[in-house]
């Protein structure tokens, strides 16, 4: 894949070259990337453009202080080691994709705004991230909720929906399989280990016959931790025209944070959790304002695509519609 000098000075600012954050300097932040591409739109500026610039100039330009021209000026000096890593990862099947690339996610940029990843990972087709989508969550949940996933996953294939997870065992993996056997699409938003998620053997096959992708918001060889999820979790559900909640345990758990937050900070405008009167969890959920979610039968879940997609008509313009699949 080729990349503008926009794209790439948007990654030589985001990018970690070693998934252990062993960097002269500190690549920037998702805010710190926002901001500076706010300063140097309103000087009538590209971000490319900044490849060219010296400290003087950026400092003159742009009303930097020293300290943050020279971080600047160190992060996009690192041309060769990120050309190296970016031929790795497209031998891995992985590329990157930044935020004013026509393949970035479209819904990621309506959803989350300044809050959006400048720059994701991407494997698989990227063009799958701009179709319709329900995400379906859960661990290992409680008696028959597993036949519950599989049935919500063959309705939301059947009407055309992508299914999105966080990849987890338990019920996102059963959502993924169910959606595969019946010749669906799949998304998995990682929160670490993109490049060893993409060797293992369902991942794999679905890469190979173009149904599925997964995204990472860091370094493909980065390690899964609770802050990685936790960044993870605004993209899953931003990703999903609705989100369904088969159980996740209270407490800090970042499968728990990640739906408060979608509920308090609307990163999906639909979000059902299964309802059970015998579940703290479950009735926590509902506190906050999950919508409550029973059996879900075919009518049901007609009533809830022409929501959906009623929803999405006004939020939508025809540009930004989903790209037709090839």
């Amino acid at each position: 894949m080729t990349h503008n000098d926009d794209s790439f000075a948007t990654m030589l600012l985001m990018s970690q070259i070693t998934p252990q954050r062993e960097e002269l300097v500190r690549p920037l932040s998702t805010g710190e990337w926002h901001a500076l591409h706010a300063q140097v739109r309103d000087q009538g500026m590209a971000m490319g453009e900044l490849m060219g610039m010296d400290m003087s100039g950026m400092m003159m330009r742009l009303g930097l202080s020293e300290g943050e021209a020279y971080r600047l000026c160190v992060l996009l000096g690192r041309v060769l080691p990120l050309s190296m890593c970016l031929e790795r990862f497209a031998q891995q099947g992985i590329q990157v994709i930044t935020w004013g690339q026509a393949l970035y996610p479209v819904r990621l940029r309506q959803r989350l705004g300044d809050k959006a990843p400048p720059m994701v990972y991407v494997a698989g087709r990227p063009e799958l991230f701009r179709q319709d989508a329900v995400a379906i969550l859960g661990g290992k949940g409680g008696q028959g909720q597993e036949e519950r996933v599989r049935a919500l996953a063959r309705m939301a294939v059947e009407k055309g929906y992508t299914i999105i997870t966080d990849g987890a065992p338990g019920l996102s993996r059963a959502a993924q399989d169910e959606a595969r056997r019946q010749g669906g699409r799949t998304l998995e938003v990682v929160s670490g280990g993109l490049a060893g998620r993409v060797e293992e053997a369902d991942m794999a096959a679905c890469l190979g016959d173009r149904s599925g992708a997964a995204l990472a918001l860091i370094h493909p060889d980065a390690p899964h931790t609770v802050s990685h999820a936790l960044e993870r979790n605004k993209c899953l559900y931003a990703l999903a025209h609705a989100a369904f909640v088969f159980g996740v345990d209270q407490g800090r758990s970042a499968a728990y944070q990640g739906v408060c937050q979608a509920l308090q900070r609307r990163w999906v405008d639909f979000l059902y959790a299964w309802d059970d009167p015998a579940s703290p969890d479950s009735q926590a959920l509902l506190a906050k304002g999950a919508t409550p979610m029973g059996e879900i039968t075919p009518q049901a879940f007609d009533r809830m695509d022409r929501a959906w997609q009623g929803a999405t008509a006004r939020q939508m313009s025809l540009f930004d519609r989903d790209m037709p699949l090839a």
